[in-house]
């Protein structure tokens, strides 16, 4: 026990912590990609500073928490940003997996707060995952509109010119 938190609960919070720190690196090679191998460079601008930005904030508000019980946090290593993608598509696809996978763990967090009777870390953590899921939806309306546009040069122009009318990633 550190603070008020059980080993367990601090290693799947700080678990939590880790996937925000990747999905960042993660997501800003995609930027990358995004605004050189694709010329999309509006989608990368509001990627990048809209969603990938935005998982560095992520991790300091459960950190924040986790100081709150009086405990610590260890920072996980982050993986080489190398990734290749074949298409716009592929990108936003990651993006989503990604996503999808800090549900699972916040919602497995959940579950372990609850077995172990820590209902103060189970009421955060829902408060959290609803934080969550709005960005979720966005990624799910952004791989929707990709596969709309078509994975061609005219679609991806045209996609990247329209993204700022989509009005997603705002809160």
């Amino acid at each position: 026990m550190e603070g008020l938190l059980t080993k367990e609960i601090k290693e799947s919070l700080e678990k939590v912590i880790s996937h925000c720190f990747y999905a960042n690196r993660i997501l800003d090679r995609i930027c990358s990609v995004l605004s050189v191998s694709f010329v999309m460079p509006i989608t990368s601008n509001i990627l990048h500073h809209k969603l990938a930005h935005r998982y560095p904030i992520l991790a300091d508000v459960v950190s924040d928490y986790m100081d709150s019980r009086d405990c610590t946090t260890i920072y996980g290593e982050t993986v080489k940003g190398d990734q290749e993608y074949e298409n716009y598509l592929e990108c936003f696809n990651k993006v989503l997996e990604i996503n999808l996978e800090l549900e699972k763990l916040i919602k497995d967090s959940i579950e372990l707060a609850l077995k172990t009777g820590d209902y103060t870390t189970k009421v955060y953590l829902e408060k959290f995952l609803l934080d969550i899921t709005p960005i979720t939806k966005d990624i799910l309306f952004l791989v929707d509109k990709a596969e709309m546009y078509g994975d061609n040069e005219t679609g991806m122009m045209k996609f990247d010119h329209d993204i700022t009318d989509f009005n997603i990633f705002a809160g």
